[in-house]
């Protein structure tokens, strides 16, 4: 008798560590980057600089991370409050960076 509770007691122990804790924590979205370069682009590269990170943030907020700088690809990104970048552009203008998203979006697991 003092056998079976004294067994009753350890699994009690056991499963108790074996509840559904990790199943109700969420899942943190992980943003995925990489890097573009200038020498892939040649003459089609829109940028002042010779490189940047683009990404996304899951849902699909494109961006592109330039000196320090997070700007926005796409209107998601504009609107979780990214900024513009037009003065990282060649022409003044971030519509160049259109290059850009499809590349960026396709990081973002959700979106494809």
């Amino acid at each position: 008798m003092i056998m079976r509770i004294a067994a009753l007691a350890a699994l009690a122990i056991l499963s108790a560590g074996c509840g559904d804790d990790a199943a109700q924590k969420p899942a943190v979205p992980v943003t995925k980057t990489t890097v573009v370069k200038a020498a892939d682009f040649g003459a089609d590269w829109p940028l002042v600089a010779p490189e940047a990170t683009i990404g996304c943030e899951p849902p699909s907020k494109a961006f592109l991370d330039l000196a320090d700088r997070r700007c926005a690809l796409n209107g998601k990104a504009l609107s979780a409050g990214m900024e513009r970048c037009d003065d990282a552009s060649k022409t003044g203008n971030a519509v160049a960076f259109g290059v850009f998203i499809e590349k960026a979006l396709a990081l973002c697991p959700t979106h494809n």
